[in-house]
């Protein structure tokens, strides 16, 4: 759990569910796949271990974190370890073209996970936080984190980070309606609108990253949820430009 908070081709489109869809994973392991608008769901998979964290790769296939920092592939019931990050408490994953960012509370460290040669190939103190980190979005289109905390229920701002500077800046607070909760999880969808969930009884959210406004899109019921993958935001035509920019970035950083 966080802190003092206690597959991809599932036949949907013939069920009728609307867009957006996120696959979510509670504290216990259950992973679902979830309509966003209708709060229709249905069991995809576990975990075999709790988490605070799930993202997806652009093939489909969903990753979690234990609670020591192992990689899992979570996206059949067997799970199967990817490799270590060497950081513990993982308050979230989100794919980015490659591997995963993840961040870690216990050394307040965002990082990046190469999913090719497993291993971590970045990482950064982050400053300027307050609260506990619960999600982390990557938006292609800029190469920015975002990253979501929790200072107790009903207290949640959003922070932009940059990769060449370890300053958080915070955004805004995300307001939600769900009582005695907390945003859980944030990501960008596929659409590039930047989505939150919350805990306790998984509300939905649309986000402005420029102000941490939030509008709403449903409240669903009691699930204790603690993270979320949506499918990824598809690759614009500069995908090799963008691909190649962001592994060379990582590289002098990790030389450096």
């Amino acid at each position: 759990m966080k802190g003092w908070m206690c597959a991809a081709a599932l036949g949907t489109a013939s069920m009728g569910w609307s867009f957006p869809q996120a696959r979510v994973v509670n504290g216990f392991g259950p992973i679902d796949l979830v309509d966003m608008v209708t709060q229709s769901e249905v069991g995809i998979s576990s975990t075999i271990f709790p988490t605070d964290s799930l993202a997806m790769d652009a093939g489909g296939n969903l990753y979690s974190a234990d609670p020591s920092g192992v990689i899992f592939n979570v996206t059949t019931p067997g799970n199967f370890p990817v490799g270590p990050t060497g950081f513990s408490q993982i308050g979230d994953l989100v794919y980015a073209s490659g591997g995963l960012f993840g961040f870690s509370n216990a050394t307040q460290t965002l990082f990046f996970f190469d999913l090719i040669n497993t291993t971590v190939t970045y990482s950064q103190n982050i400053l300027g936080l307050s609260g506990i980190v619960t999600g982390v979005a990557y938006q292609n289109s800029t190469g920015l984190v975002y990253l979501s905390t929790a200072n107790g229920a009903n207290n949640d701002t959003l922070y932009e980070v940059s990769l060449s500077n370890p300053l958080a800046i915070a955004k805004g607070t995300m307001t939600h309606g769900d009582s005695g909760s907390y945003v859980t999880d944030i990501e960008f969808g596929a659409n590039g609108t930047l989505y939150a969930m919350t805990w306790y009884n998984r509300h939905f959210y649309s986000v402005n990253p420029a102000t941490g406004t939030t509008g709403f899109i449903s409240a669903g019921p009691h699930r204790d949820v603690t993270g979320m993958a949506l499918d990824p935001v598809p690759e614009p035509a500069s995908i090799a430009t963008i691909g190649f920019g962001l592994a060379a970035l990582l590289r002098r950083t990790r030389k450096s």
